[in-house]
């Protein structure tokens, strides 16, 4: 579903661990894809995870920091990852994986589709719904009768309800 298209990776805080894998898959396969994207948010310039890692992934791909609570000293882009969507080229062809909290996830995935991402296109971790990891508790389920546990944790947004997301 991402080969030969260009991709966009959304982190924000500490999301960008569960991304990690596939930010180092899109890095060492770099000719499998067009244009590669890291969008990585934080609050504060010490909650930058990665640091060594962002160095040398700047390297292969396009890597763009934004701080919401940057100090006066920060000389990278300030607020938060939606606010640095329209300086990327997106729309038709892209797709999209997005990682972060409830909230930054489901106004992500809303200001991807505005920017011409399809929903097919966006991809998101549910991964905090689970408790017991075998299916048995029911409480990782989710708007739509989705186990996140044994249908996820990642899930394209077109196949769950916004609601799922932003819980």
């Amino acid at each position: 579903a991402f080969v030969g298209k260009d991709l966009l990776i959304v982190a924000t805080g500490i999301g960008i661990a569960a991304l990690k894998s596939l930010i180092i898959y899109a890095i060492e396969n770099r000719k499998k894809f067009n244009d590669v994207t890291l969008l990585y948010g934080a609050r504060f310039l010490e909650d930058i995870v990665y640091r060594d890692e962002l160095k040398e992934w700047e390297k292969e791909i396009n890597v763009v920091i934004t701080l919401s609570k940057a100090p006066p000293e920060w000389r990278g882009l300030r607020g938060r990852v939606t606010d640095h969507l329209d300086s990327l080229r997106l729309g038709k062809g892209t797709v999209a994986a997005v990682c972060g909290s409830p909230a930054v996830m489901s106004s992500i995935a809303d200001a991807l589709v505005k920017h011409g991402i399809s929903s097919n296109d966006i991809y998101v971790s549910l991964e905090r719904h689970m408790k017991c990891g075998i299916g048995k508790c029911a409480r990782c389920l989710i708007p739509g009768g989705k186990h996140v546990c044994i249908d996820g944790p990642v899930f394209r947004v077109a196949d769950i309800s916004i609601e799922a997301i932003g819980e």
